[in-house]
């Protein structure tokens, strides 16, 4: 029996750890389509200042992000009573 819990552990953290790599990946993805997006805004507001609107920056997705989401989601919550 704790074969078996063992094995269902594993297979649980691994995919666990797939899960993590591949949201890794695509906030990766995500913080350069942002930043190319961010070059091609400069680009055309030197070619036709004044035309766009500047909307107020927002911070880029950092890739620690995942990390202090994680964090976030495990802290225990502490209620008032």
């Amino acid at each position: 029996h704790a074969l078996d819990i063992r094995e269902h552990y594993e297979r649980k953290l691994e995919r666990a750890n797939n899960l993590y790599m591949e949201l890794n990946a695509v906030m990766l993805q995500l913080e350069l389509k942002e930043k190319q997006l961010l070059r091609r805004e400069q680009a055309l507001d030197e070619s036709h200042p004044g035309m766009f609107k500047q909307r107020p920056s927002r911070p880029l997705v950092h890739a620690n992000s995942v990390e202090k989401l994680l964090k976030k989601r495990h802290t225990p919550q502490t209620q008032g009573k």
